[in-house]
């Protein structure tokens, strides 16, 4: 039985490609006061890049939930 797809090829496209213009890359990876205290807080010197990295490619995902969710709601999943 084939795998079902949840996202469109462009979807998944625009999830995985990397960014590259200026305004992109801020746009996806800036953080706001929030997320900076988060990084603060919660981990050490040593760990504070990495966790960066990993929270940018969440907010990243969740923004894509998010949308896939808006779509399955409107009943406008794709049939796989």
């Amino acid at each position: 039985m084939p795998r079902r797809s949840m996202l469109s090829a462009a979807e998944r496209n625009s999830l995985l490609k990397i960014p590259t213009t200026q305004n992109n890359l801020i746009r996806r990876y800036a953080f706001n006061e929030l997320d900076l205290s988060i990084i603060r807080q919660h981990r050490g010197p040593e760990n504070r890049l990495g966790f960066a990295v990993h929270l940018s490619f969440m907010l990243a995902c969740s923004a894509c939930w998010q949308s896939l969710r808006a779509r399955f709601m409107a009943g406008a999943m794709p049939d796989g």
